[in-house]
């Protein structure tokens, strides 16, 4: 590395892209849990009749494709190690990052186990009851990404190895994916303006911390030393 040069790496990029490989089958599984909380119980039964075995894949493959949101910040987390102002921050935005990925494989193994019951026509009870725990579960998911991409962001800005643009954009998107999980999660089993909020406080704050997540990785990815200068 050139003295003076920021470090990069290529597994920033590694991780969002692993992250992100969620997608290449999330839109082809039937969109579960339904975010009705017990309201319509036969309906939900029967949204899970005949998925188990689709939903159990999703599982499956989402929680390895998780681990890249860890991934990501830990490569972050290496590139700044030298910088003592930052590492409590990117400490704490491991770990958050790593619960967040903790209560997702839970929720998606609690709306499996409800696929394979309505699968088998087991109780009509305890496949709502994991379809609402699954509901919930989803909007806890985004509290401790948000905290965990608020912490990045803020030790980018510590640092000052990052344009200042690409911090603050990452903790605004971070500050409103909390807020969007908080929301989430109290407006689950309502039907008012709260529960209309869900949507909106987390679609556009989500896709703003993938936004984040990516230009960073490219910033780091263009600053790593090329592959043959590696072992010189």
């Amino acid at each position: 590395m050139e003295a003076g040069r920021p470090l990069g790496t290529r597994l920033a990029l590694a991780g969002a892209l692993l992250y992100l490989s969620e997608w290449l089958v999330i839109p082809f599984v039937v969109d579960l849990p339904t975010d009705d909380l017990g309201s319509d119980t036969s309906s939900i039964a029967s949204a899970y009749a005949g998925h188990g075995t689709e939903l159990a894949f999703l599982a499956g493959w989402v929680t390895f494709a998780l681990l890249g949101r860890v991934l990501f910040v830990s490569a972050l987390r290496y590139v700044l190690r030298d910088q003592r102002r930052t590492q409590v921050l990117l400490d704490f935005a491991v770990a958050a990052m790593a619960v967040s990925v903790a209560v997702e494989i839970v929720q998606l193994g609690l709306v499996a186990s409800a696929g394979w019951l309505g699968e088998t026509g087991s109780s009509v009870e305890a496949v709502i009851a994991l379809d609402a725990a699954g509901t919930v579960l989803f909007g806890l998911v985004l509290v401790p990404i948000g905290a965990s991409v608020l912490a990045s962001s803020l030790a980018m800005l510590v640092s000052s190895s990052f344009a200042r643009w690409l911090g603050w954009l990452g903790a605004i998107a971070g500050a409103l994916v909390i807020v969007g999980g908080v929301v989430s999660t109290t407006g689950a089993g309502d039907t008012g303006v709260v529960h209309d909020l869900a949507d909106p406080l987390t679609g556009i704050p989500v896709a703003l911390f993938w936004i984040w997540m990516l230009a960073t990785s490219v910033v780091l990815f263009r600053r790593a030393a090329p592959l043959t200068a590696v072992g010189r």
